[in-house]
């Protein structure tokens, strides 16, 4: 039987669709550079620092344009950088930290402060305060933001489990609070936690809280499921689609429901989820499926134009792990999806972040999008195939080519982990001495990089590099956000 069969006709219509290109902004006009080398030796040159501010559609407005001070200060004494941060998610992950963002970057990279989601009329009072500390405390400045050290050891999944037994709210369901995210790749370790081991209380977390998203506002699949709810009881969600929250929610979704006859509520929110995907999300015109949605006036909702390569992945894999119990309208989308990705993929291997009307944008070679591409279009290779229409040689290609270029770009020996991302190009190490050192293992809306590559080297059976990669994950809270590598860690003890 098909996963994807006929729902209800309330799930099948079409929302309104706006007519904008671009989601209103409500920021003023200022002469932003572009986050590149050529602005960073800008900023060298000129002796100022970096203003940095992380804002994308929907999350923005620190900067509306009454102020004059506010505009002269940002233009005359720093360097003005806006970055969004779908397009450039290692900025974000140095400077960002909450949407909107302000942050003050010295030129050789290193973050001096940054202030998320200030409200505007603080901006002034902020950006003076911190001229007059860069101008009169230099020596403080430079001690407060020397790097501190990381401590490294193996993965334990028990202490990833015992720290999600700590965040669970056993009332209502799923992980911390106040605000409620699904925890997608938290949930899959939960799953593969209590078949390794039993006897624990995984399973009855993972229950409580897929029966909480599928009881709670949070579930709409009329719009879209909300990216995360902002009351512990899962109420009040935040009407946003992110493709990879739903990509997540569709593979813990189809694994807990293919894991026993009782789940029979996962196998219909399966059926529900690739309805809305095939309905919704998928673009005939950019080969693949929508990175986000957000609601405009009158029930309207805007669709980012951009094809995003790490929500495109990540879902492409996902319905790629649903096997062959799909329609035929879903193999063929999730086929396109693969040859977008592989035109994703340069020559040597690099991948783009990003598309916008045929035109790359955005960053390269990411560690999580190499990573992702890789799963998606070796899933994709091993897939099809008779009695479907052949796979597609250019895949396998494709991956072996991504794998080789992160190998041999990103991973240091050293520290014995992939870095996230190389530093901007045309800058040497020396000019950039602050740049932040990332090497990510924790998961958010998707797994973390390093995570991704350990079980991308499991399933090409190079376990040895899988289990150093293990090795090496950093020890820091919260711990429950290690739930992609704990399960590959559990994958591979019980392949031992």
């Amino acid at each position: 039987m098909s996963t994807d069969q006929t729902l209800p006709a309330q799930a099948t219509d079409s929302a309104p669709v706006s007519p904008v290109t671009d989601y209103p902004s409500d920021d003023g006009p200022l002469r932003w550079r572009p986050w590149s080398a050529a602005t960073i030796a800008e900023a060298q040159r000129l002796g100022r620092p970096l203003l940095v501010y992380v804002a994308t559609a929907g999350a923005d407005g620190l900067l509306p344009g009454e102020d004059e001070l506010v505009r002269s200060l940002a233009e005359e004494r720093f360097v003005p950088v806006r970055v969004d941060p779908w397009l450039h998610p290692e900025i974000d992950r140095r400077y960002g930290g909450g949407w909107p963002c302000l942050a003050v970057v010295r030129s050789d990279g290193a973050l001096v402060a940054r202030a998320p989601d200030i409200s505007p009329d603080r901006v002034r009072t902020f950006l003076l305060r911190m001229l007059a500390h860069l101008d009169q405390r230099p020596d403080v400045v430079a001690a407060r933001i020397r790097p501190g050290s990381v401590t490294r050891g193996p993965i334990d999944p028990a202490q990833v489990m015992a720290a999600a037994g700590e965040d669970f709210d056993a009332v209502y369901g799923g992980f911390g609070g106040p605000d409620k995210h699904p925890e997608a790749a938290l949930l899959r370790f939960l799953h593969h936690y209590q078949v390794a081991r039993g006897g624990s209380d995984a399973g009855r977390m993972l229950r409580r809280t897929l029966d909480a998203i599928l009881a709670s506002d949070l579930w709409d699949m009329q719009d879209g499921p909300g990216i995360y709810a902002q009351t512990p009881s899962w109420q009040m969600p935040r009407r946003e689609v992110d493709a990879a929250v739903v990509a997540g929610l569709l593979r813990i979704f189809h694994l807990s429901g293919a894991a026993g006859s009782s789940a029979t509520g996962d196998r219909h929110a399966t059926q529900e989820l690739l309805r809305f995907i095939k309905g919704r999300l998928y673009d005939a015109e950019m080969g693949g499926f929508a990175g986000r949605r957000l609601p405009l006036a009158a029930g309207q909702w805007w669709t980012d134009p951009v094809l995003y390569v790490d929500r495109l992945a990540y879902m492409t894999w996902a319905l790629y792990e649903l096997g062959e119990a799909v329609s035929a309208e879903i193999r063929h989308k999730r086929r396109r999806a693969a040859d977008t990705l592989t035109s994703m993929v340069d020559a040597d291997g690099v991948v783009q972040h990003a598309r916008r009307d045929g035109k790359d944008v955005g960053a390269r070679g990411l560690l999580r999008d190499q990573m992702l591409v890789s799963l998606a279009l070796k899933a994709a290779f091993e897939a099809e195939g008779p009695p479907a229409l052949p796979a597609n040689p250019e895949w396998a290609a494709a991956v072996q080519r991504t794998i080789r270029w992160t190998r041999e770009h990103l991973f240091d020996e050293q520290i014995g982990a992939f870095h996230d991302c190389l530093p901007p190009d045309g800058l040497s190490p020396k000019a950039l001495s602050g740049w932040p050192i990332h090497t990510p293992f924790a998961d958010d809306v998707m797994p973390g990089g390093n995570a991704l590559a350990a079980r991308l080297y499991q399933e090409t059976r190079n376990v040895d590099m899988a289990r150093q990669l293990l090795q090496h994950v950093p020890q820091r809270q919260p711990l429950r956000a290690f739930g992609s590598a704990a399960a590959v860690q559990l994958q591979l003890e019980a392949a031992e």
